[in-house]
């Protein structure tokens, strides 16, 4: 889950319907659906490692 969204890990390719529309998810394309986000697991890490990188100016004085 990030900000609110399911984020699904899925093989490159995967094709998703959606009102009779398929959608193919790739390693240049997710696809999301409500509060789904389908990706594939190399875009998931990226994205957990950036979830987890503090901001350069965080507003910790030292």
């Amino acid at each position: 889950m990030f900000a609110g969204i399911e984020i699904i890990a899925v093989k490159p390719g995967t094709e998703i319907e959606h009102e009779g529309e398929k959608l193919t998810v790739t390693e240049t394309n997710a696809v999301q659906l409500g509060s789904r986000l389908y990706m594939t697991e190399v875009h998931v890490t990226a994205l957990k490692a950036h979830a987890t990188v503090k901001p350069a100016n965080s507003g910790d004085a030292a």
